[in-house]
């Protein structure tokens, strides 16, 4: 990637010029929100942590819902692309804040819930499957996403042993099957038959 192009897509992400409409600068970020999983890739692991990480990070936290809903979408692919090992240094703390943002963000994180704890060393992985029951009751008032939860959780069996599916997870689609929407009872049990 020529270092002028690089820098050009970085500077979209930097409120600098405060002349400029806000239309334009809001816009500007969210474009960059956007791209960044595909300017990542082309540029390759390699350039995160001397050029875009620092730009990722004050982006992912923007007080525009756009944004982070747009990072929440990607940030399994993000995580994918950089490695366990910078996915556990830089990025566990902008999954941890987006499970507590609000729902639209929550929404992206919990689509690829699986695949984002995919992405993470085994050992750290299972340092976050309890924190599952604490995100099912995050979503208790919404139950979209808890249908969406429950459908990750056949896939977020395949990631732990026995034990922990036990322990954890199979809890989770019990709590599913009971739940009081249809919906979600529905796919609680589809995941359950799987677990």
């Amino acid at each position: 990637v020529p270092g002028p192009l690089l820098e050009f897509f970085l500077s979209l992400g930097v409120n600098a010029n405060s002349s400029q409409m806000f239309k334009l600068e809001t816009d500007r970020a969210i474009i960059c929100a956007y791209n960044f999983p595909a300017v990542l890739l082309t540029a390759g692991a390699d350039y995160w942590d001397s050029h875009l990480k620092d730009t990722y990070l004050n982006l992912s936290k923007d007080y525009q819902i756009k944004v982070r809903r747009t990072f929440a979408y990607s940030l399994h692919e993000i995580s994918r692309i950089i490695g366990p090992e910078r996915t556990e240094r830089d990025l566990v703390q902008i999954f941890a804040l987006y499970l507590m943002d609000l729902d639209d963000v929550k929404q992206g994180i919990l689509e690829h819930l699986a695949e984002f704890l995919s992405t993470l060393a085994v050992s750290s992985r299972n340092e976050y499957i309890p924190i599952l029951a604490e995100v099912w009751d995050g979503v208790m008032t919404n139950w979209r996403l808890r249908d969406i939860l429950a459908a990750q959780l056949r896939d977020i069996a395949m990631l732990f042993d026995a034990a922990r599916v036990v322990e954890h997870v199979l809890p989770l689609a019990i709590r599913a099957c009971h739940d009081e929407f249809a919906a979600v009872r529905e796919t609680g049990v589809e995941a359950v038959s799987h677990i």
